[in-house]
Order: structure tokens, then sequence, then C-alpha cells
């Protein structure tokens, strides 16, 4: 009996670990590749102004990679609000009744 118990319990915690992990793991991949092309780009020097000219190949990569993950940024937040405004009605509805 002790050893079920013990199962059901590993169960749980690594079904919770698993959720979480979906939770947090959509915000921490995109933030930590941000970080990552800020620190690489600033080696590269391609925050001076003459980099945005088209110069230097390594920095109209960065500048691309930049756009890419704002782009991506832009629509995860997007669909994350169109998520939490569709659910709103079942919130006002369960608390009207």
């Amino acid at each position: 009996m002790l050893l079920f118990k013990n199962i059901r319990d590993n169960l749980i915690k690594m079904d919770f670990m698993i959720n979480t992990c979906r939770v947090v793991c959509p915000f921490l991949l995109p933030t930590t590749l941000n970080i990552c092309t800020h620190y690489i780009c600033e080696y590269f020097h391609c925050d001076e102004w003459y980099s945005l000219l088209g110069l230097n190949i390594a920095c109209n990569t960065c500048i691309d990679l930049k756009k890419f993950l704002k782009d991506h940024q832009n629509n995860m937040y997007w669909s994350i609000g169109t998520l939490l405004v569709s659910k709103m009605d079942l919130f006002v509805n369960e608390k009207l009744k």
C-alpha cells in the first residue's frame, strides 16, 4: 500500500512540474533569446549608427533576429490577451448567476 502511495505522490509532483513548465517555458525561452541576442549584437557593436546602413552582415542578422523575436513576442502576447478576453465572459456569467 505504501508503494502505491509513493507512486501516486510522485505522479502528482511530476504532473505539477509539467504543468508549471507549460506555463513558464513559453515566456522564459523568448526572454532568454532576447537577452542573448542583445549581448551578442552589443559584442559585434551593432548598436552604432553606421550599422543601420547595412554595411555589416553580422549586424544585419542581429537586426533581423531582433525583429523576428519582437514579432514572435507580440503574437504571443496578443494570443494570451485574446484568450483572457474570451474567458472573461465565463467569469462574468458565473458571477451574475
